[in-house]
């Protein structure tokens, strides 16, 4: 077992990850075996329910990632930011991502010391 860097959590949903680059749901209605979401190149650093808990936001050591959740656990809907692209986008060591209490926007901040808005 290696180290858990972050967790959320909504109504609905317990989501952690870490160290092991995974990515799991426990669901907080349902009595079933944690789901596996997604394995990442990188290490999971931070993690974010929107309020309405609909989307989980994975900000990771190279990536931000949207997911959708859904009855099934989720699926992802597209990567928000990745350091690998020439883009000046928060995307680096990022180290806390956070939805808006509208559930519209996503923030995230980086080692860059800069904040991404989308």
């Amino acid at each position: 077992q290696k180290d858990i860097h972050a967790i959320a959590t909504s109504k609905r949903w317990l989501a952690a990850g870490g160290e092991d680059r995974i990515v799991w749901l426990v669901s907080l209605i349902k009595d079933q075996p944690p789901i596996r979401l997604v394995e990442l190149p990188h290490v999971v650093q931070s993690l974010a329910i929107s309020p309405d808990g609909e989307r989980l936001a994975i900000g990771s050591s190279n990536s931000i990632e949207l997911y959708e959740l859904n009855n099934e656990g989720g699926q992802r809907i597209r990567e928000v930011a990745n350091s690998n692209h020439n883009v000046p986008l928060v995307a680096r060591e990022v180290y806390c991502v956070a939805f808006s209490s509208d559930s519209r926007w996503l923030a995230a901040t980086s080692w860059e010391k800069s904040v991404g808005l989308w």
